[in-house]
């Protein structure tokens, strides 16, 4: 054998493996501990610092009450097997280059211990607090793994961290910057484990909620807080957990992102806002998932209730630009609201939805809204400027129902109907009947007037309010139809109104009233321009201004041609004796 020929071969290898031995931390990592000997030079590259020469890949012990100002000058982003605070301990601040950190973080003195270093988490990695110990992480944590928060004392985070694993809070976690888990879930999984927001801290970013435990969107200072979650990309969050407190939810996720809201409502009661992804209402509650009479902002998003029960929730005021709101549920929901002005869309889903408008307040929608579950007006105004589709509308006696909008489905007014809520035209494309008692209020205005399109039938019932408000002084034979009814026969208007703004009047066929002091007179058998086209031939509702008769309008101007001509000619008049 040629042994020559064999020593480049082994010369190599042997080279190589020195090298790789060089450059792997692994393969010469020790744990290593600081007594800070070098005093007052404090970088971690001296040697006399440590019980022996620290090198990439070594765990770090840091001990003793000397030398605390620990400077990092290694390589940005060396790693090192994990950095460890003894039980004696005094209070350490680290600073100095990045670190990839190889391992976990365990604070054992009782001291408040300073990570001010950046550092890359290479894996998932816990930081163990002792009791009665706080444990600050004030430089920048990133990396794509989880950081977990355990043992009995505090983890503080006071940078805007970007890991974009779970924060997990196994601990105390207190949160001192907006951002400090901008691109985490938050999960509060064990029941060990309580989060606070630090003094200041108005926003807080988070990438989603998961959790058993109940959240307080309050600082340290008592002062709500706004809980933003605000994910890229799309996932399923289930937070368990009840948010209460004084602060607000704004839910900001890419399109596709989804947020259930778990077995335990939210409470808090600062408001949520949806401007982006999926807020969805967990089937583990049954009514209200979101705060009870809280107000919803959404300017785009969804709202969703889940499947498996039949679910309601009642919304204080409803705002907005735009968002959906819709059902999943295997049996209808319900929607409840009291007040707002919102320019989203009410739609089923795989379930009916129902809406109730509550309360003494005004809902004004005007969006397209093609939920077919019913529609009840409890209380208080509902005004539809957009589109109802095929829902059965019922107004309650004392409720308003209105707008210049569309409505798909039947109209049932026990209460007040009051077509374009000032100025415009509501479209009913089914059957209108005002019950017994019901009232039609119509303004009119210099610049216009309410109507009613009727593409169906409208009927009157018993004891019909006509109210109207008249703000200006229209001429003579000034025309207001303020009833539009497909068709031209008569039976497509049944009924007539007996009463003239809360005063019994007649005002049958033809009839006579004033109003402001103007005379007007009202007609069932309009058509056009036309004022009545006789019996069976007209269908419209309207009302107009009586024309001056031509013999007493040419009075006043005969009184005066006289006058001037007795005057100018001495003419007298007597009277004749029989």
């Amino acid at each position: 054998m040629n042994h020559r020929s064999l020593l480049p071969g082994l010369l190599s290898s042997t080279m190589t493996l020195a090298v790789v031995g060089l450059l792997s931390p692994s393969a010469s990592a020790a744990t290593k501990t600081w007594n800070g000997n070098a005093a007052p030079d404090a970088h971690w590259s001296v040697a006399a610092n440590w019980n022996a020469a620290v090198s990439g890949g070594d765990t770090l012990i840091f001990s003793g009450l000397t030398n605390l100002s620990a400077v990092n000058d290694f390589t940005p982003g060396t790693s090192f097997g994990g950095l460890t605070f003894d039980a004696g301990a005094g209070a350490f601040t680290l600073s100095g280059n990045q670190i990839t950190l190889g391992g976990n973080i365990i604070n054992n003195s009782t001291a408040t211990q300073t990570v001010g270093i950046d550092m890359i988490l290479s894996a998932a990695r816990t930081v163990t607090t002792a009791a009665g110990a706080t444990t600050i992480l004030a430089g920048v944590v990133s990396g794509e793994n989880q950081l977990t928060a355990s043992g009995s004392g505090t983890l503080v985070l006071s940078n805007a961290n970007t890991f974009s694993g779970r924060l997990n809070v196994s601990g105390l976690v207190r949160l001192d910057h907006s951002r400090a888990a901008q691109n985490a879930i938050l999960s509060l999984q064990s029941v060990s484990g309580s989060v606070a927001f630090g003094t200041g801290i108005a926003d807080f970013y988070v990438s989603g909620l998961r959790s058993n435990q109940a959240l307080l969107l309050e600082n340290t200072a008592g002062e709500g807080i706004n809980l933003i979650i605000q994910r890229s990309g799309a996932g399923t969050d289930g937070f368990v957990g009840g948010v209460s407190g004084k602060g607000s939810v704004t839910i900001s996720l890419d399109p596709d992102g989804l947020q259930t809201i778990g077995s335990k409502a939210w409470t808090h009661t600062g408001g949520t806002i949806i401007n982006s992804g999926i807020l969805r209402m967990g089937a583990g509650i049954q009514n209200n998932a979101l705060p009870n009479g809280g107000a919803l902002r959404m300017d785009g998003g969804t709202l969703q209730f889940a499947r498996g029960n039949t679910q309601t929730q009642t919304i204080g005021a409803l705002t907005g630009s735009g968002g959906v709101i819709e059902a999943l549920a295997d049996t209808p929901a319900t929607l409840t609201v009291q007040s707002g002005t919102w320019a989203g869309s009410i739609r089923n889903g795989e379930a009916t939805i129902k809406l109730v408008k509550s309360g003494p307040g005004s809902l004004v929608l005007e969006g397209e809204h093609t939920y077919t579950g019913t529609t009840t007006v409890e209380a208080g105004k509902l005004i539809i400027n957009g589109s109802l589709g095929a829902t059965a509308v019922t107004v309650n006696a004392g409720a308003t129902f209105g707008g210049k909008g569309a409505v798909g489905g039947t109209l049932n007014v026990s209460g007040i109907l009051s077509p374009g809520d000032g100025i415009g035209t509501l479209t009913a494309s089914q059957n209108v009947t005002l019950q017994n008692n019901a009232a039609f209020a119509v303004d009119l205005q210099s610049a216009g007037y309410g109507q009613l399109a009727v593409k169906g039938i409208f009927s009157l019932g018993a004891n019909n309010n006509l109210q109207l408000s008249l703000d200006y002084v229209p001429t003579a034979s000034t025309q207001f139809t303020i009833a539009l009814v497909d068709g031209t026969g008569s039976d497509h208007t049944t009924g007539v109104f007996s009463m003239l703004n809360g005063v019994a009047t007649d005002l049958s066929q033809g009839a006579r009233f004033f109003l402001n002091e103007i005379e007007f007179e009202i007609s069932y058998r309009a058509e056009g321009g036309t004022f009545d086209m006789g019996e069976g031939l007209g269908n419209n509702i309207m009302i107009q201004v009586v024309p001056e008769p031509r013999f007493f309008a040419l009075l006043p101007i005969a009184f005066l041609a006289y006058a001037w001509r007795t005057r100018r000619f001495g003419v007298k008049v007597t009277r004749a004796i029989a």
